[in-house]
């Protein structure tokens, strides 16, 4: 869709809402992003049937601006035409993802303790609030996904590399059988991408973007941490985070699947855009982290 044709739609929604400025954001997997006047976010599902999802994020939103994270979340207003939720919209958190700027900054304690709560808080939900928030990491969404992979991407891949893959996946897949974990709230998607860092006050400010949000086991949401910086940094979010379970258990599952599976997720995004060649970075990472989670 053009940029007259988005403004159309903004103020169909909207009437009273004059748009100066308009910048489409390309960077979402689901969604088109788009910032109006530099203070305004709206997000529209890229595919229909998300109805329903947008309802969840808006259920999770509240009870999250209920309790007053220790970092700020979107304050979302949802978006109908003729009675239909098509989208979302909030006031711009001042900062940038810390995707953008990886390479010139690096978090603080302050910013491992703002981790720390917040994902204590988030996880601390009670399941009960959130009647549209069900588990979407069953062991069915598991096979799933290898099954896409082994068929799709493997004969595309050297055979050492899908072997470290079904080493990694048989292991994880074996555990699921013996896992009696009570699912809690979590992000689902928490990576640099979403979490906004205000380079004026040198510091985290806020966590975008609950598309993903579900039912499913806390350690998920150090995956990208543990992807993207590594095992120190885990550590140093644990240390804030509060929880009734052994942390080194949470420690464990990021190490051998969760901080891994980010792979998966990519090569199957680039297999989709038809870019598979661009895979090497996220396949050497893989590889990297590999080593660190005990496989032989």
């Amino acid at each position: 869709m053009t940029e007259s044709i988005w403004i159309e739609r903004i103020s169909q929604i909207d009437s009273t809402l004059r748009i100066h400025k308009l910048e489409m954001i390309h960077s979402g997997w689901d969604h088109t992003i788009l910032f109006v006047n530099d203070t305004l976010v709206f997000r529209f599902p890229k595919k229909r049937g998300f109805e329903m999802a947008l309802h969840k994020e808006l259920e999770l939103n509240r009870a999250l601006q209920a309790r007053q994270t220790s970092l700020s979340v979107p304050r979302l207003t949802p978006l109908f035409i003729e009675e239909t939720l098509v989208g979302l919209s909030y006031p711009l958190i001042a900062g940038v993802p810390v995707e953008s700027i990886e390479d010139q900054t690096t978090l603080s304690t302050i910013d491992y303790q703002h981790l720390g709560n917040f994902l204590t808080t988030l996880h601390r939900i009670i399941v009960d609030e959130l009647p549209n928030l069900h588990a979407t990491h069953s062991h069915s969404f598991w096979d799933t996904m290898y099954a896409q992979l082994q068929q799709n991407i493997f004969p595309q891949l050297e055979t050492n590399v899908s072997h470290a893959i079904n080493i990694v996946y048989e292991t994880f897949l074996e555990s699921l059988s013996s896992n009696n974990r009570k699912p809690v709230p979590i992000h689902g998607d928490l990576t640099t991408a979403n979490m906004i860092y205000n380079q004026g006050e040198q510091k985290l400010v806020g966590i975008i973007d609950f598309t993903d949000a579900q039912l499913s086991d806390p350690a998920f949401d150090f995956a990208g941490l543990y992807w993207t910086y590594g095992l120190d940094t885990v550590l140093s979010v644990l240390r804030y985070y509060k929880t009734d379970e052994c942390k080194q258990g949470i420690v464990e599952r990021v190490k051998r699947f969760y901080g891994l599976q980010p792979l998966f997720h990519h090569l199957l995004y680039l297999h989709e855009q038809k870019e598979l060649d661009k895979s090497s970075p996220f396949v050497n990472r893989f590889l990297e982290l590999k080593k660190l989670g005990g496989f032989k």
